[in-house]
């Protein structure tokens, strides 16, 4: 069983062990869920306790590729293509110098990683390289760039533009579902 909730309250027992008390949602605290917890109590219990982080909004995400779908019919090339042209021209990027080696750590956490070049400091080869963060990544601000510059080439190009409100409502989603998990991105890019 997998259950959101917030920690109320902390408490060390003499025994050196830990009272840890949890505040499920009441969405999560249906009789069905309640009837789960109670089979659970007093028994031994494998617990991974982690900073929630909400799914991406498919409202942004939808509204987004509805758009990208649009352009490449219009423009007759692949979505993917539309896609990473948006990443590189709106997206959040970093050059990140790194030991050479990096490079499969990089590629396994980037969208895409594109090789600089190579120079030597204090005695260390280090390679540059571009690193093309993914939508599924971006916060609200980031995620709200990347749809306007998209939703800007559909007007500039013909291409399925969507109402001010299907942006709004999309974007506001998105922020919604986002709010927990926006500032750990923000450390995470930068």
């Amino acid at each position: 069983m997998e259950i959101s909730a917030i920690i109320t309250s902390l408490c060390k027992k003499p025994d050196g062990s830990a009272l840890v008390t949890i505040r499920v949602p009441a969405w999560q605290a249906t009789d069905a869920g309640m009837e789960q917890l109670q089979k659970m109590q007093l028994h031994n219990l494998d617990v991974t306790i982690k900073r929630h982080r909400d799914k991406r909004s498919l409202n942004a995400n939808a509204l987004l590729w509805k758009c990208i779908d649009s352009l490449a019919e219009v423009l007759r090339i692949p979505p993917e293509e539309i896609y990473m042209k948006a990443l590189n021209d709106y997206g959040v990027q970093v050059i990140l110098a790194v030991v050479p080696e990096a490079e499969q750590a990089l590629r396994a956490f980037f969208r895409e990683v594109i090789p600089l070049g190579v120079h030597v400091i204090n005695g260390t080869r280090m390679a540059n390289f571009r690193c093309i963060v993914g939508s599924s990544q971006y916060n609200t601000e980031q995620m709200s760039r990347l749809l306007d510059g998209v939703i800007e080439d559909c007007k500039d190009l013909g291409g399925f533009v969507p109402t001010e409100r299907q942006i709004m409502t999309g974007l506001e989603l998105w922020k919604k579902e986002h709010a927990s998990s926006a500032e750990e991105t923000e450390t995470a890019i930068r």
